[in-house]
């Protein structure tokens, strides 16, 4: 009797040793998909002027829609991409772009939601001189 319950105990708490690292291995997988997902962006031909990784072009920002990136990216999860000018020019370059609103509770996820963001260069030729803004990219993912 008490080496069937040393058993079961043992077997028990491997299934949720197992059972963490699985959720642990997803979780790390579900990252790295955010930050793959932020790299094609600073790359995107839709986005950057003469494919210059991270300088994108203000036209390009402000035309850009949902359908571009899906149809591109084939993105297996929502996503939401923003792109926030910080310069200090009056005219600014701001987009918001997701395929369905955050979630407000993470009880109705699956995965899990990750955000991340790196600083990026808007081009602007419409002016006298070009103007180069600086720009957060930011994407948020969740699933």
């Amino acid at each position: 009797m008490v080496v069937i319950t040393a058993f079961l105990l043992f077997m028990s708490a491997m299934v949720g040793g197992l059972r963490a690292y699985d959720q642990e291995l997803g979780a790390s997988n579900f990252a790295f998909q955010a930050n793959s997902f932020l790299k094609g962006l600073e790359g995107y031909k839709n986005l950057t002027y003469l494919n210059q990784q991270g300088v994108f072009e203000a036209a390009k920002v402000t035309t850009l829609t949902v359908s571009n990136i899906t149809y591109d990216f084939h993105p297996p999860f929502n996503y939401m991409v923003s792109i926030t000018d910080l310069s200090n020019y009056t005219e600014k370059y701001n987009m918001v772009l997701n395929t369905s609103s955050l979630p407000t509770s993470s009880a109705s996820l699956t995965v899990g939601m990750v955000r991340e963001s790196t600083t990026v260069s808007l081009w602007v030729p419409e002016v006298t001189f070009d103007e180069y803004h600086a720009a957060l990219l930011t994407v948020i993912i969740w699933e």
